[in-house]
C-alpha cells in the first residue's frame, strides 16, 4: 500500500521569480495541491476541467482546476467559493471571474484578458509577464496600481506576480447591469 502525498508539505518554489520555470514550478505544485485531497484514511481527488468557447460555470468546489486550451474562449467564473485555479494555455481569450473565492491564474498565453468583478479574495495571476498584449479589466470598482514589493504589480487585491504591470494595461469599467446579464458576456443557460 502506498501513502498518499501530503502536498501542502511540499517545500517552498525558489525559482526566481517572473522565469517561465518558476511560474512552471508553481504551477505544478498548485496543481498537485487541489488533485490531491484529504488524508491518508479520507482521499479525494480533484476535479480538472476543459471549458468549451462559450462556458460559464456557476461557483467551484474544493480542488477545481480549469485549463483553457482552445484560443478565444470566453471562460466566465461566478462566485466560486474556494479556491480555484485556471491554466491559459491558448491565445486570444476572455477569462472572467465574478464576485469570486481566492484564485490562482496562470497565463501561458497571449493577448488574453482577464476580467475582473467585485473581486474580495486574493487573486495571483502568473505568466503576465510572458503576455505583453494581455489586458486587465476592472469592473464596478476602481482600484491603486502599486508595486506588490517582490517585482511585480498589486491592482487591488490581484497580485500579478513578476511583472511591472504598465497602467495602459488595465481598464476600470462601471455597468449598471448586473455582471451575469450584460450583454458582452456569454449567458449562461
Amino acid at each position: 500500500m502506498t501513502t498518499p502525498v501530503e502536498t501542502d508539505q511540499l517545500p517552498p518554489v525558489t525559482a526566481s521569480a517572473g522565469s517561465l520555470a518558476s511560474d512552471a514550478l508553481h504551477a505544478g505544485r498548485d496543481f498537485l495541491n487541489t488533485q490531491v485531497l484529504g488524508s491518508l484514511f479520507d482521499f479525494k481527488s480533484g476535479e480538472v476541467e476543459v471549458p468549451t468557447s462559450a462556458h460559464g460555470h456557476y461557483g467551484a468546489a474544493k480542488g477545481n482546476s480549469f485549463l483553457l486550451l482552445h484560443d478565444a474562449s470566453n471562460f466566465q467564473l461566478f462566485r466560486s467559493y474556494d479556491p480555484v485555479l485556471t491554466f491559459i494555455t491558448s491565445d486570444n481569450n476572455n477569462a472572467s471571474y465574478w464576485q469570486d473565492g481566492p484564485q490562482k491564474i496562470y497565463d501561458l498565453g497571449h493577448n488574453n484578458t482577464l476580467r475582473f468583478g467585485e473581486t474580495a479574495a486574493p487573486v495571483d495571476v502568473f505568466g503576465f509577464d510572458h503576455d505583453p498584449t494581455g489586458r486587465v479589466v476592472i469592473y464596478n470598482e476602481t482600484l491603486p496600481i502599486v508595486p506588490d514589493g517582490q517585482g511585480g504589480t498589486l491592482v487591488g487585491n490581484i497580485d500579478f506576480h513578476g511583472v511591472a504591470l504598465d497602467p495602459s494595461r488595465v481598464s476600470f469599467v462601471s455597468q449598471d447591469l448586473m455582471l451575469e446579464t450584460h450583454p458582452s458576456l456569454v449567458p449562461l443557460s
